[in-house]
């Protein structure tokens, strides 16, 4: 019997994360709060490739990507977010992949200066 597989992005509104973003060296950085357009869903769903090694293992899972977009528009950062971190190993590679996919999006104009949260979720079908 042959496996197949499906990656969804939600198309719901997404809340997003706060206003500021603290990195390593106690430095803050402001964000406008934006929230995910349904036609970057789609494309960034269509960059998306469900991990080999995840498929042999029969690996599922959702989790967030945040994405912190500079006001030139480059990723500044880029972090997930579990609801049960015990998973994070389990899922590092579906983690890894969206945020590859991510990382090489090219975010429109509008979400510079902006903070964004993707959900994903990662599902296999029999």
């Amino acid at each position: 019997m042959k496996r197949t597989f499906f990656t969804t992005l939600a198309l719901v509104a997404v809340a997003v994360i706060g206003s500021q973003v603290a990195f390593a060296q106690n430095t803050a950085i402001d964000f406008n709060s934006k929230t995910i357009l349904k036609e970057d869903v789609v494309a960034l769903k269509k960059a998306l490739q469900y991990p080999q090694i995840a498929l042999q293992r029969q690996i599922e899972g959702q989790f967030d990507i945040l994405v912190y977009i500079g006001q030139d528009g480059r990723i500044v950062a880029t972090n997930y977010e579990l609801a049960d971190e015990s998973k994070t190993f389990l899922m590092k590679d579906l983690i890894s992949a969206a945020t590859d996919a991510v990382s090489k999006y090219k975010f429109s104009p509008e979400y510079n200066g902006s903070a964004v949260r993707i959900p994903f979720s990662f599902k296999m079908m029999n």
